[in-house]
Order: structure tokens, then sequence, then C-alpha cells
């Protein structure tokens, strides 16, 4: 358990940075900012994050920022939109380098859906080359990062 909390410990810290640098991203237009709360659903893998942060510029571009990406990358990821429409966001990022407990690297896509109404998100990771994928459900709160 001690190595679990340590590197939950050194994960946080990470993601701290990486909304950090979200918020530098953002220097030339303000950003919708999401914060989400994540609960893995079904059995527990581990490749769903416990928190996302995801920033919207004003002028479209989308960062995302969670402790498995912010481990291996050190710096939030660039995002593509799939959907923004005034009751949801759609999102899609990488997280390549992976290591499993096994030792097998993986490259992940993952996608968010965020409700914009009702505050909730859903989550799902997917191993490149593989059929299995991993979901997770939580809540979002909202707020901005100002230019």
């Amino acid at each position: 358990h001690g190595n679990v909390l340590i590197w939950e410990v050194y994960t946080m810290k990470k993601l701290i940075l990486a909304a950090a640098c979200l918020a530098l991203s953002a220097t030339t237009a303000s950003a919708t900012l999401y914060s989400c709360s994540v609960q893995e659903q079904g059995s527990r893998s581990g490749w769903v994050p416990p928190t996302v942060l995801v920033a919207v510029r004003d002028d479209g571009v989308v960062f995302v920022s969670d402790p498995i990406g912010a481990a291996i990358a050190g710096e939030p990821a660039e995002a593509a939109v799939l959907n923004d429409s005034g009751q949801s966001l759609s999102v899609r990022w990488q997280v390549r380098g992976a290591l499993s407990a096994t030792n097998q690297y993986a490259h992940f896509f993952y996608t968010a859906i965020i409700d914009k109404n009702r505050g909730s998100i859903r989550v799902r990771a997917k191993p490149k080359g593989y059929s299995n994928q991993f979901n997770g459900t939580g809540r979002c709160q909202v707020g901005e990062i100002p230019s």
C-alpha cells in the first residue's frame, strides 16, 4: 500500500503541474476548465483516470490532463474535438507508452463525453490493437482559466 500511496502523491503533483501547464497554454485566450472526478466501471483495470481536466480555449483548442498521461508524458495532451454543442462536449486524446503490470507497452485512445447540463462525464479507454475497452463515469465542475 505504501508504494501505491507514493505513486498517487507523485501523480497528483504531476497533475497539478499539468493543470498549471493548461493555464499557461491558455495565455492567448481564456479557457473553460472542466475538472472531473471519474469512477471506473466494472472490473478495475487502472486504465481509467480518476481525474480528468479538460481546458477548452476560446479559440477552440482543447487540452486534456489526467494522471495517467501526466505520469507518462509530463504535460497535457492536445485533444481532438469530436463534438461541441450547447449540451455536450466530446473529446479524444492519446497516451502512448503506458506500461501494464505485465510489462507490456500500450497505446491508449481516450474519449470523454461531458454532459454540460448535468455536469457529468463518461470516459472510455481503448488500447490500440485490442478489442477490450475500459469505462468510467463521474461528475465535473466548471470553471474558467482567464487570459
